[in-house]
């Protein structure tokens, strides 16, 4: 009787500690893949920058001018326009989430969202569903919600990129085109896009799979996918669309040559962002890290016959600088501000208990 107490509390300490290893265990393996994850987004994204910037100089050493003979202004215009398109397309992701009955702050939304880019970076777009997925995740936003989330603002993105190249390549505004290949492949994503990004038929395939999945507490969230949300969310792509392609009209007119012999006029304009928006399509289609060599193929077809074949190159390659310093910038930015904000939390809190 004196020895069953002590070896009933010797047993109940072995699995206490073994619960603690194991749970200690698992949430170091966590921690140790969330870090590989991170390292390894770094590392390609580090290799990608140093890639593009190097071929940006080989390209621009066949020139007759060097980086230094840029417009500055009108480069700090290009990435502010694309800034600002980039800021657009979050907040229709943050219509999304407050569709489905989600609430993250603006801040949350626009930091996952950025953060999220960097994940296009590395081969497939998986890394940029489990990115903003986990950042913008919290007790009042379900990483469930915020997958389909990504999908909803994704799909609704591409299809106005494709209904808006279509419209400026069908009602031929600027110089006219010679790849009708390309026409062709902007009507076929606008139409597609835009029946996947319908609100009846989201509904229906999203319902479908969390039945599948036993996800029952998706059917709630996705029946606040109205017309009344799609066409706000919309409006918002649509805005930045205009705001992408500004920023290639900047980056057109800090091009010495075009700037002084007035190749690019305001009628041409429609072309130019029917040429960024169908390349940015054309890119996520074809799953390559950060539509590599896609985005700068369609850029030079469709702009070759407005500025020539050297400098549809040579722009499609300093938009792709342009934007790729914007979003790395913008995720230092916001990487920043959370640690900050994080560390004044914690020091607040460690104030009050005083």
């Amino acid at each position: 009787m004196t020895n069953e107490p002590k070896e009933l509390s010797e047993r109940d300490e072995a699995e206490i500690i073994d619960a603690v290893e194991n749970t200690s265990d698992g949430s170091e393996s966590k921690y140790n893949l969330k870090f590989l994850i991170h390292l390894t987004v770094f590392v390609l994204v580090a290799i990608w920058i140093e890639k593009t910037l190097r071929h940006a100089g080989d390209q621009f050493s066949a020139t007759p001018f060097s980086v230094g003979d840029l417009d500055l202004l009108c480069i700090i215009l290009a990435a502010l326009s694309y800034l600002i398109g980039l800021t657009c397309f979050g907040l229709f992701w943050h219509l999304a989430l407050l569709a489905m009955g989600q609430q993250p702050t603006i801040l949350e939304s626009l930091r996952s969202y950025v953060l999220s880019h960097l994940g296009k970076y590395v081969p497939g777009k998986a890394l940029v569903v489990i990115i903003r997925s986990d950042r913008v995740s919290s007790s009042r936003v379900k990483r469930s919600v915020a997958v389909v989330g990504v999908f909803v603002e994704t799909l609704g993105m591409m299809s106005v990129g494709g209904i808006l190249a279509s419209l400026f390549l069908l009602t031929g505004y600027g110089s006219p085109h010679e790849n009708g290949w390309l026409m062709l492949l902007a009507v076929g994503l606008a139409v597609g896009s835009g029946v996947g990004a319908s609100p009846p038929m989201f509904r229906f395939v999203l319902r479908y799979l969390s039945k599948r999945r036993g996800m029952s507490m998706l059917d709630e969230a996705i029946s606040g996918l109205s017309w009344q949300f799609l066409a706000k969310g919309w409006l918002f792509a649509t805005a930045g669309w205009l705001c992408f392609g500004a920023s290639m009209i900047f980056v057109l007119h800090a091009l010495p040559s075009i700037e002084n012999a007035s190749l690019l006029n305001i009628s041409d304009y429609p072309q130019v962002i029917a040429a960024v928006s169908l390349s940015v399509v054309a890119g996520f289609l074809s799953l390559l890290p950060g539509g590599a060599g896609v985005r700068e193929m369609v850029i030079a077809a469709l702009l070759t016959p407005l500025i020539g074949p050297l400098f549809g190159v040579i722009s499609a390659i300093s938009l792709r600088v342009v934007w790729l310093l914007c979003e790395l910038g913008a995720a230092i930015g916001f990487l920043l501000h959370f640690g900050y904000a994080r560390r004044r939390n914690h020091y607040k809190h460690a104030n009050s208990g005083v």
